[in-house]
Parts: structure tokens; C-alpha cells; sequence
């Protein structure tokens, strides 16, 4: 391991200014010190004064120690964004993520150009062509990932040297899954010196569990008996052979799809004969 712990990166993803504030003073009370807040229609709200209004709302809460950033999953049109990226330049963003649509990435350097605000690419740099055509466009200050968009472990690692060699930083989120996932993906993110220097939003046991720190009470739930800790605004990968992890077999059961059974897998399964 490059690290024996990792910062987490949250996202606020609803809530009107007031219930956004709250959520921050959360999770920063927790020893978070990166926040991203969703924008735009999708996620974020239907208005650009909303969207204003939100991030005013959290940066006040939280003071200006703590990284902040927006996410708008390429959810506005050109202009918008723009209009949108200039108005919250005054609460000192460290980002904009993926601010136009994936097909896009023109947009994406235009912007980049114009504003102060670092531009992150997300869904239009998750696969390596497209991490690709960023870089040679110029196109952003920074790149996202999520390990199983992009591929794999093995397709991950590829995409990673190729953002490190382009200089750019990393953020890696999640499909909100159990502590495999987490697991998973905090070994890939601390094996990588570059990569552990960021904040990363590989958040699934905090978020199935509702607790920013998974040690107080213990997480006795998830799929794995013991899932990453995270703590002070940290996750931590586990120790051990493999993943570091033991299946929690008593809770299968309650994870089943209602209405579904379970699918065994044996060794009695025949191949097919080629000749």
C-alpha cells in the first residue's frame, strides 16, 4: 500500500439550502473535509439561483476550510453551465464535474478556458478513449472514475497511468455497494501513490449504514462481517489475504431479491466438447 488511509470525498445530492447545510455540518462535524453538491436538473435543482442558493447555503455552513465542490452529471447545456460555473466561482469551488453532456467534451474545454474553477470530467472520461480525447483536447483539470464503469480493476489501472501521466487528478466514486465494493476499490485507490493523494467518494458502507463513522457503533449488517472503517473523514483498506474481508453468510438471506432463488453454481456443470 502507497497509504494506510484514504479522504472521503461526500455527495449531497437533495435537499433545499437549509436541509443541505445540515447534511454538511454533518458529515464535516465527522472529520469530512471535501463535499460535492449535485447541480442542475437532474440532481441538483431546476433553476440556476437554486443551485445558487444551495451552495451558498452549505459553504456558510461549513466555512471556508473545507473543499467544495459541484457535480452536475452532464446534466446542462452549454450556456447554462457556463452562466451557472461563473455565479458560483465566488464560493471558491475546488471543481465543476462534469458540468455538459458526455458527447461534449468540446463544451467541456471551452469552459475550461473561461472559467477559474477547475473542470473535472466524469462520464465523458470513464473509458479510456475517452480519457483519451480529453486529454488531447485540453479539455479538463481532472478526471473521475468509478472502477466498474470503467472495466474492471484491470482497465482501471490503465486509465489511472494514463490520467497520472497527463497530470491530472483523480476522484473515484461508487455504485453504493457493500464493503466488497468498498474493499475493492480502496485497495486499488491506496496501491497508487498519485491516486491516494485525493479525496475519493467510495462511500458505500457509510451510506447503506447511515453512519460517517462505521466503528461507533460497528457495522454488524453489510455483507462482509468486517467492511472498511472509515473514521475522521477517512476509510481505511483492510488488512488480510485478499480483500481483507469475511463473508457475512448470516445476512444472505436478507439480501435476496423477494420472489427470486438463489442460483448454485457447481462444479458438475458439463463443458462443451470441441473436436
Amino acid at each position: 500500500k502507497a497509504c494506510e488511509k484514504l479522504g472521503i470525498s461526500v455527495m449531497i445530492s437533495h435537499g433545499t439550502p437549509k436541509e443541505r447545510a445540515k447534511q454538511a455540518e454533518r458529515v464535516v462535524t465527522a472529520g469530512v473535509r471535501n463535499i460535492v453538491s449535485k447541480v442542475g436538473p437532474g440532481w441538483g435543482s431546476a433553476s440556476v439561483s437554486d443551485d445558487v442558493a444551495n451552495l451558498k447555503a452549505i459553504r456558510e455552513a461549513v466555512g471556508d476550510e473545507v473543499y467544495l465542490g459541484v457535480d452536475a452529471n452532464g446534466g446542462l447545456d452549454y450556456s447554462t453551465a457556463l452562466d451557472l460555473c461563473l455565479r458560483l466561482e465566488q464560493f471558491n469551488l475546488y471543481k465543476v464535474e462534469q458540468p455538459v453532456p458526455t458527447w461534449d467534451v468540446d463544451g467541456l474545454a471551452r469552459l475550461q478556458k473561461k472559467l477559474r474553477t477547475p473542470v473535472w470530467a466524469h462520464e465523458s472520461a470513464i473509458e479510456i478513449p475517452g480519457l483519451l480525447e480529453c486529454i488531447k483536447k485540453d479539455a479538463c483539470d481532472g478526471v473521475c472514475i468509478k472502477v466498474v464503469w470503467t472495466g474492471g480493476i484491470f482497465k482501471s489501472l490503465k486509465w489511472a497511468a494514463i490520467a497520472e501521466a497527463a497530470n491530472l487528478a483523480i476522484s473515484c466514486g461508487s455504485m453504493v455497494g457493500s464493503g466488497y465494493e468498498s474493499a475493492a476499490q480502496a485497495h486499488f485507490l491506496a496501491a497508487d501513490p498519485w491516486m491516494s493523494k485525493f479525496a475519493h467518494a467510495n462511500l458505500g458502507p457509510p451510506l447503506l449504514h447511515d453512519q460517517w463513522d462505521t466503528t461507533n457503533p460497528p457495522i454488524h449488517d453489510d455483507l462482509a462481517v468486517n467492511p472498511p472503517v472509515y473514521k475522521d473523514g477517512y476509510f481505511y483498506p483492510p488488512d488480510g489475504p485478499g480483500l481483507g474481508l469475511e463473508l457475512n453468510e448470516k445476512i444472505i438471506p436478507k439480501l435476496i431479491t423477494k420472489g427470486k432463488s438463489p442460483i448454485v453454481v457447481t462444479e458438475k456443470a458439463s463443458l462443451p466438447s470441441f473436436h
